[in-house]
């Protein structure tokens, strides 16, 4: 199998072709990522200009506008370019990589969404009905689905207890059992640990695709993810 991508260089050059389906690896304080490159809508080194400058650091734009942080793993792609009838192998120069794109597929959550924000800078959709964590206080042990809370947050006076409100009505105090959370993704890796101390936010957002946007050029662009989360950004 493989995937259509385009990738730009730092000298100008442009390539449009295919890639063999992998994934990519990414290398995170939150550990190791394996991405299906058919999840990835682009990837960009984290302090712009090409791949080399940046020592590897990229930012991963999955196609449902989640973005993951950290050290792209031995970044080799086997690559290939049609032209007169035949496809050319081409040696692809990574570390002059600027930017790689696959094909315009953006996924847009049809309903709201719990979206995680870590101070490594990842921002990403977790799968709230299959993210479960655990609660514990005086009353007892409680095991909620992600799905099942209207918001989640520390109460922010200095100590491990968290506030979580229920749909249900129901307001619950206590620490999160082993100080982390493991969330599963639907999309990209399957799941990622994050404890407590680097979780910036949980937060539950309601995202609209837009109805107008720039004109497609087939290829993924990021623009009108970045212009929701602005939005979401100042909201109350």
């Amino acid at each position: 199998m493989s995937d259509p991508v385009r990738a730009t260089l730092e000298d100008g050059q442009i390539l449009a072709g295919q890639v063999r389906s992998i994934d990519v690896n990414l290398v995170t304080p939150l550990g190791n990522l394996a991405i299906p490159i058919g999840h990835i809508g682009e990837i960009e080194p984290i302090e712009g200009g090409q791949l080399e400058d940046s020592h590897n650091h990229v930012k991963v734009w999955l196609r449902n506008g989640s973005e993951l942080v950290g050290q792209w793993d031995n970044p080799e792609l086997e690559f290939n370019l049609a032209v007169g009838d035949e496809w050319v192998e081409v040696d692809l120069p990574m570390d002059e990589l600027e930017r790689f794109q696959l094909r315009d597929r953006e996924t847009w959550p049809k309903w709201g969404v719990f979206v995680v924000n870590t101070d490594f800078g990842d921002d990403f959709i977790v799968d709230a009905n299959t993210t479960k964590f655990t609660l514990e206080n005086d009353l007892g042990v409680f095991s909620p689905y992600l799905s099942e809370c209207r918001s989640i947050e520390p109460l922010g006076d200095g100590s491990d207890q968290w506030q979580v409100n229920l749909n249900n009505g129901s307001t619950l105090r206590g620490t999160i059992a082993g100080n982390q959370f493991l969330f599963t993704l639907p999309m990209g890796p399957e799941e990622i640990s994050v404890p407590l101390v680097h979780v910036t936010s949980i937060q539950r957002q309601e995202w609209s695709e837009p109805t107008k946007r720039p004109a497609s050029t087939g290829w993924f662009d990021n623009s009108s993810y970045r212009q929701q989360k602005r939005f979401k950004s100042l909201e109350p």
